[in-house]
C-alpha cells in the first residue's frame, strides 16, 4: 500500500483486496466499499481496479469537450491520485508514479516511459543511427529520418534524450565494435598498442594516458559520469508529449476541478 496527500487527505493504493478490505474494517462505520472491475465507467468515488492489478479511488470524472482532432475520441476522462486517463479501451490505466509527471495532464508520458526503458530499436532509429556513422552530426541524422520533425528546440531535446537510451548507446556500441573488428582493430589490438607505448614511450604523460586507457577497457576503475548529453547539458527531462495536447482534449484544468477530487 502506497499513499499521496492531497489538500491534506491521503489518497491510498492498495496491492490487494486483502489490503484494502482490512484498511477499511478500521473505518468507524465498518463498511467496506465495492471495488469495480471497469473504471472507464466507473463515477467519482468509485475504487476500482486498475490495469497493473492494484486497487485505486477515482478521484474526478470529467467530460471531453472538444474532441474533433482526435482519432477516436474518447468521450471521458478519470482521474486518480496517479494520473490523468481517457476512458478508451485500448487506454491502460496503471499506478506508477514515475510515468506521471502532473496528476492534471493526460497521462501520455506514460509512452515516453515506455520508449526510454524498451528494449528494441525501430526502424527510423536504426535509420537515425546509420546517418550518423555515414558521418552526419546527430541532429542531421534524426532530420533526415524523421522527415517530419521540423522544431528545431524538440529535435534538440529529443536527439538528447535518445543519446542517453541505452538500446541507442549499445546499438551504437555494437556498430562501432563491428566496423573495428573489420579494421583488425579489436580490443586485444587497441590493448598491445596502449602495451607498446607503456614500454616504449619516454614521456610520461603519454605514459599515464595510455595506462588511463587500458583500466577503462579492462574496467579497473569503473567510470561514473554525469547523465550529460552532446549538447552537454542535464538530459534528466522528458520530452513533450501529449501532456501538450490536454488543452486541446480536456481544456484547462479547473479549479472546481481540484476542489471537487473526492
Amino acid at each position: 500500500m502506497e499513499y499521496r496527500v492531497i489538500r491534506n487527505v491521503n489518497h491510498y493504493i492498495f496491492d490487494s483486496e486483502d489490503e484494502f478490505n482490512k484498511h477499511f474494517k478500521k473505518d468507524e462505520f465498518g463498511n467496506i466499499p465495492i471495488v469495480q472491475s471497469e473504471w472507464r465507467v466507473a463515477q467519482k468515488g468509485a475504487w476500482v481496479w486498475s490495469d497493473d492489478g492494484r486497487i485505486v479511488q477515482i478521484l474526478y470524472r470529467g467530460k471531453i469537450s472538444d474532441t474533433s482532432r482526435l482519432p477516436n475520441p474518447a468521450k471521458h476522462y478519470i482521474r486518480t491520485v496517479v494520473g490523468t486517463f481517457m476512458c478508451r479501451p485500448n487506454w491502460t490505466m496503471d499506478t506508477d508514479f514515475r510515468k506521471h509527471v502532473n496528476r492534471y495532464t493526460l497521462s501520455g508520458n506514460c509512452n515516453v516511459y515506455m520508449r526510454k526503458t524498451r528494449d528494441r530499436l525501430s526502424k527510423k532509429e536504426l535509420q537515425w543511427i546509420a546517418l550518423m556513422r555515414l558521418g552526419h552530426s546527430p541532429l542531421k541524422a534524426y532530420k533526415l529520418a524523421f522527415p517530419k520533425a521540423k522544431d528545431d528546440f524538440h529535435i534538440a531535446t529529443t536527439v538528447t534524450s535518445l543519446l542517453q537510451y541505452k538500446r541507442i548507446v549499445n546499438e551504437m556500441n555494437k556498430q562501432a565494435q563491428e566496423a573495428a573488428k573489420k579494421l583488425g582493430m579489436d580490443e586485444e589490438y587497441v590493448l598491445k598498442q596502449h602495451k607498446r607505448i607503456i614500454e616504449e614511450e619516454s614521456s610520461a604523460k603519454n605514459v599515464i594516458s595510455s595506462l588511463q586507457e587500458v583500466s577503462k577497457i579492462i574496467q579497473i576503475y569503473p567510470e561514473e559520469r554525469p547523465n550529460r548529453g552532446f549538447l552537454g547539458h542535464s538530459t534528466d527531462y522528458e520530452e513533450i508529449t501529449e501532456g501538450e495536447l490536454t488543452q486541446a482534449q480536456i481544456g484547462p484544468v479547473k479549479q472546481e476541478e481540484k476542489e471537487n477530487e473526492v
